[in-house]
């Protein structure tokens, strides 16, 4: 099996983590995670992260600022108001939830 460059450096980071983190899923190990996941989908392009962050990549290493959600504006709820008829469906899913449908 052929891997990208991309996928390789991805494999390799997520194989060495968890000894980079002391075999803790920390705060610091979450973050880092997801920085090499969203590095990874943007292809290590910088100018792709507008596509998931529109007000930029976060700078803060805080719990919520890596979450897609809120980067994008999203509230629970929106999705049924009378500004989303006419629109894509953006329904943010909930735990435990598997399917839902748009009308």
């Amino acid at each position: 099996m052929f891997l990208s460059e991309s996928e390789s450096n991805l494999l390799r980071r997520l194989r060495d983590a968890p000894q980079e983190h002391g075999y803790r899923y920390t705060e610091e190990a979450r973050i880092a995670l997801l920085k090499e996941l969203f590095r990874s989908l943007r292809c290590h392009r910088r100018e792709y992260m507008g596509y998931f962050f529109p007000k930029g990549e976060p700078t803060e290493n805080i719990p919520g600022a890596w979450k897609l959600s809120s980067a994008q504006g999203a509230t629970e709820g929106a999705e049924y108001g009378a500004g989303a008829r006419g629109k894509p469906c953006g329904h943010i899913f909930k735990s435990g939830e598997a399917t839902y449908r748009c009308k």
